[in-house]
């Protein structure tokens, strides 16, 4: 898989787990909110370690990666702020939305801007490195059960 449809892939499958959150309550919150949290981890490291390593050096998105690695951060605090609230306290939801709210600023940005441009510098052999690259270092990431 190259490397847009494998963060593309990412992309869709937090927006998912964001959704069956949203229709979730006590537990079922609880456990969803775990799986997106490291979900979003591992796809940042991975993402850093790879895309944007890759892309960082391009005048025309030098910018915008570094601003994508500020998102990231943000993103990070976020899940910690909202990690560190009951899940039923009146606080959670709102916390919650800030993270969806971040996470989908930040994927339209990327997809919308980074992408085109992205697109022009990887030849589809380099994108498909990038691709498994990420791929692995994902699975790397994620806690072993």
């Amino acid at each position: 898989m190259d490397i847009f449809s494998q963060l593309k892939a990412d992309h869709d499958a937090v927006k998912e787990l964001f959704r069956k959150i949203e229709a979730a309550d006590g537990v079922e919150r609880k456990a969803l909110f775990d799986e997106v949290k490291v979900a979003l981890v591992a796809h940042s490291k991975a993402e850093d370690q790879t895309f944007y390593s890759e892309l960082d050096t391009d005048e025309e998105l030098e910018d915008m990666i570094a601003a994508a690695r500020d998102e990231h951060e943000a993103i990070d605090e976020l899940l910690d702020k909202v990690s560190g609230l009951a899940i039923d306290a009146a606080h959670w939801q709102m916390s919650f939305n800030e993270l969806v709210r971040a996470v989908e600023g930040h994927v339209r940005q990327e997809e919308d801007e980074i992408f085109p441009r992205a697109r022009q510098i990887l030849d589809s052999e380099d994108a498909e490195e990038l691709g498994n690259s990420m791929a692995s270092l994902e699975a790397q990431f994620r806690p072993q059960a």
